[in-house]
């Protein structure tokens, strides 16, 4: 196994000796045998242990073994304690990714303050077994049945390659002391499921298929390069980009014969979920404004294009006493009044003296009127908006300032008829809309 170990790491690492490894050391038998291995090759290493004491005297006892260890051994130990920042209460998967967060977080420090290249885990094959098994009872494509990496970016499994029961027996070989984590054995945890039940279960019935599973596991990494370079290319030479959304032609993705990978690809980092490009696929024959939604993120079908863009939804309402800057707009009192007018619909001014406070800043909302100037009666924002051409995910960020219950002006579409200035007009309230150009430029 040693000699398979320092092959496989020569492989990720070619000047491995002038390189220094942050061991994630948990005190179990797979990260003792990973320091073992390391320090066999007199490697400059440092030990990074976590104590989220979760398991109370059980985690102290973990800290108590691996300082022991490394003091004996002359190992350089960082230990982080907390507990603090995990909610006991949250459920299992939300408590495991929290603990997740802060250990790795806590490797990148100690990792940043050595000045070291690498930070190495001890996942191994049992762990890639469950891994590619739990990504696929959870829907995940074909990213998610590649597996665990032996690389990326600067962390390190030089572990995959062997088995739970190779490491087990380099242990008892070479006297490698650990030690046993009793949550391991919980089967409230998804993984000790899997682990522990699902797994032993499929391999009575299909014997060997974690093996098949570890064989297909680079095809699946090799198929989803291929997909993603393929997607990606066509994204690069199809998207276009209108008015803050991000745009393919429904004819690209219906050609492509691979729409669910090509959507996948552009929604991914949205916050969307596997399961989502399915609905985002019937929005081609769905009509324009339909949309499906993730987070701040929206798919769009505008006429023969999918929109993807950010939602600008702003929900709150700002009461509005006096002149100053809320947003995007500015309100501000001038006693030098325009005599004429430019059909300018960033800015707007009313004669001050006719004007009620408090404005409000809101929202539009179905069924909102404004009296615009210039015309007669009233016209419903709803109209205006599409009389305007408003792309659907730019609706969602429109807002009215209302006085006195009536709408005043819908920045950018149109100020009302309220307030007009006129000939005996003293002091005049202008509200100026600023653009997106000047708004990054004041950021």
């Amino acid at each position: 196994m040693k000699i398979e170990f320092e092959n496989q790491l020569m492989q990720l690492d070619h000047d491995i000796r002038h390189h220094g490894f942050v061991v994630g050391l948990s005190g179990g038998v797979d990260s003792m045998v990973l320091l073992h291995l390391l320090r066999s090759m007199n490697l400059n290493v440092v030990a990074a242990h976590v104590n989220y004491g979760l398991r109370g005297a059980e985690s102290d006892g973990d800290e108590e073994f691996v300082r022991s260890y490394c003091s004996k051994e002359n190992i350089p130990l960082e230990v982080l304690r907390t507990g603090a920042d995990i909610d006991l209460r949250a459920e299992s998967h939300n408590l495991q990714a929290r603990a997740r967060e802060i250990r790795y977080q806590f490797f990148e420090s100690v990792k940043a303050s050595r000045g070291f290249q690498w930070i190495a885990t001890a996942h191994h094959q049992d762990d890639q077994i469950e891994t590619i098994l739990h990504q696929f009872l959870r829907g995940g494509g074909l990213a998610a049945l590649r597996g665990i990496l032996s690389e990326k970016d600067s962390h390190i499994r030089p572990l995959l390659p062997f088995r739970k029961a190779e490491i087990e027996e380099y242990a008892a070989q070479n006297s490698v002391p650990w030690r046993n984590d009793s949550s391991n054995q919980k089967l409230h945890y998804t993984r000790n499921k899997l682990r522990h039940e699902l797994i032993p279960a499929i391999e009575r019935i299909y014997p060997g298929f974690g093996a098949s599973l570890l064989r297909r596991a680079p095809l699946f990494r090799e198929a989803e390069l291929l997909v993603r370079r393929e997607t990606e290319r066509m994204i690069t030479e199809n998207q276009s980009h209108h008015d803050g959304a991000m745009l393919l032609p429904i004819e690209v993705i219906e050609k492509s014969n691979i729409g669910h990978l090509l959507i996948w690809q552009w929604i991914k980092q949205r916050g969307f979920q596997h399961g989502q490009t399915a609905e985002i696929l019937k929005l081609m024959t769905a009509s324009s404004g339909s949309f499906v939604a993730a987070n701040a993120w929206r798919v769009w079908k505008d006429g023969d294009y999918l929109a993807l863009a950010e939602d600008e939804r702003t929900p709150t309402v700002v009461e509005i006493h006096g002149v100053g800057s809320f947003e995007k707009l500015d309100f501000f009192i001038s006693d030098q009044i325009p005599r004429q007018f430019e059909r300018d619909y960033n800015c707007a001014w009313f004669d001050a003296a006719n004007i009620v406070w408090p404005l409000i800043l809101r929202p539009w909302k179905e069924g909102d009127k404004i009296q615009p100037f210039g015309m007669r009666g009233h016209q419903l924002i709803s109209d205006l908006i599409q009389n305007k051409g408003v792309k659907p995910w730019r609706r969602t960020s429109i807002r009215v300032v209302e006085s006195d219950g009536q709408i005043l002006f819908v920045p950018g579409l149109r100020h009302s008829a309220l307030a007009p200035i006129c000939e005996t007009t003293v002091e005049a309230l202008c509200i100026l809309l600023h653009s997106e150009n000047d708004s990054k430029a004041m950021n």
